[in-house]
């Protein structure tokens, strides 16, 4: 899929991207396409969430006062909030 913010809809023939609903054929996907993504997003889910907890424990051991480094890592979370690709409905 293109580099887009999606949502996942409980429907697995539908889903909306930059704000237009879509169907799996008019993208270009296939059933197989979609049952093989639902059994690997968890795992890339938890494989983020880990890389992301890794590097928010990097940003809390810094040399630095502890008040700069809640406020680092408050806007880093929030910017991860942002960045984040799906969100799963």
């Amino acid at each position: 899929m293109d580099n887009c913010f999606c949502e996942l809809f409980g429907n697995p023939e539908r889903f909306k991207v930059n704000g237009r609903i879509d169907t799996l054929q008019e993208r270009g996907f296939t059933e197989k396409d979609w049952k093989l993504f639902r059994n690997k997003i968890a795992d890339w889910q938890e494989s983020y969430m880990d890389r992301l907890g890794k590097e928010y424990i990097e940003l809390l051991s810094e040399d630095v006062n502890p008040s700069d480094k809640f406020w680092s890592l408050d806007k880093r979370i929030k910017e991860d909030r942002r960045r984040l690709v799906l969100e799963w409905k």
